[in-house]
């Protein structure tokens, strides 16, 4: 009876990764691909979002912290194994909306909340996983295309 958000399937088709508001806030659930097995990943005071599968072991997700002018979002690397260590995917910050991994892990592209010239808008970012990669905008060259679902071409 409550909000399930964004399911992502494992490379190896066996598990399901998906934001749940179950307690009160979102969480990052996983789950057997046939519905067994759920158990609640995050289990935080913030809202973890849009997860996504990097390999067979972690997942990234969108992680909100703060409050209103304070509120900051991280993307956030999580192993799945029985410590589920955290870790910063990248340190730009940037309030990320929406982002997909390339399938070498080495880049992301994410769409980005900003402040446009007429407004809060959303950008294109390409930005490396590596250790102090900088983040580019994708130049636009039609303002008025809605950015909303960033994703890699899978071969």
């Amino acid at each position: 009876d409550v909000p399930n958000y964004r399911p992502s399937v494992s490379p190896d088709g066996q598990r399901v990764v998906f934001s749940s508001s179950r307690d009160d806030n979102y969480d990052i659930y996983m789950m057997n691909i046939d519905g067994s097995n759920e158990q609640n990943l995050t289990s935080t005071p913030w809202n973890e979002l849009v997860p996504v599968w990097i390999d067979d072991s972690s997942v990234a997700f969108i992680q909100e912290s703060g409050r209103g002018r304070n509120q900051t979002r991280s993307i956030m690397r999580m192993e799945l194994n029985a410590s589920r260590d955290q870790s910063q995917l990248i340190s730009q910050n940037l309030m990320v909306t929406n982002f997909s991994i390339s399938a070498s892990g080495d880049l992301i592209a994410a769409t980005v909340s900003a402040q446009g010239a007429h407004g809060i808008e959303n950008r294109l970012y390409l930005i490396p996983t590596i250790e102090g990669g900088v983040p580019v905008v994708v130049k636009r060259l039609y303002t008025a295309v809605q950015l909303v679902s960033p994703a890699f071409r899978r071969h």
